[in-house]
């Protein structure tokens, strides 16, 4: 007989609550007679390591790796069942690729390559206050209101995930540009940007 995991990754999780109400797994089994399945490799975590960032920062890796995102089935070919039921914990596939910043859907090619992932950097005084609020604006238009460090990283956008973090971190840059209009914070640039925007930060922060 199946677990309770391996119900889910084969399509059958409306089995699940009626074998939890029935006494669980090695009950059912005992009753009907069935043998219990030895776990898939790759099996469920502990409930405190499946957490929304630890599923986020693995499955950032793996898409990563191959640059596309990888259907159900390869995952669990690939032996990661675990993200898998981690996903279906945290909202699903659908939700954890929106959380990365990725196109949705089996097999689809991921925002970038591997090898672009890393980008050239950028020349001294590139950076200004108001740069980096229209670059942050822009990607998080691009990418559907999506703003996180996995989803900034797997764009290839360390610069701006690094940068944020010297002016108060991802939270604070969402506030702001939810609550200022572009217009007043090109107006506010100069007097926001001294002591960030330097020469040495500039180097540390492309």
């Amino acid at each position: 007989m199946p677990s309770l995991s391996q119900l889910y990754l084969y399509g059958s999780s409306s089995l699940r609550r009626p074998i939890a109400t029935r006494g669980g797994v090695a009950v059912v089994a005992k009753r009907t007679g069935l043998a219990l399945q030895r776990e898939l490799p790759g099996a469920a975590k502990p409930a405190h390591y499946r957490t929304q960032e630890r599923l986020d920062e693995e499955a950032h890796d793996l898409v990563r790796s191959s640059g596309r995102v990888p259907s159900k089935a390869e995952m669990l070919a690939a032996g990661r069942n675990d993200l898998l039921i981690a996903a279906h914990e945290h909202g699903r596939l659908r939700a954890l690729w929106k959380r990365l910043g990725v196109q949705s859907g089996a097999g689809a090619i991921a925002d970038v390559q591997p090898e672009a992932l890393q980008r050239e950097p950028k020349p001294m005084g590139y950076w200004t206050q108001e740069r980096f609020d229209g670059e942050l604006r822009a990607f998080v238009d691009a990418h559907s209101g999506t703003l996180s460090d996995s989803a900034l990283l797997l764009a290839g956008r360390g610069d701006l995930l690094s940068l944020s973090k010297r002016l108060g971190g991802l939270r604070v840059a969402q506030q702001r540009l939810r609550s200022t209009p572009p217009e007043v914070q090109r107006a506010r640039a100069p007097n926001s940007a001294r002591g960030v925007f330097g020469p040495e930060s500039e180097s540390a922060t492309s």
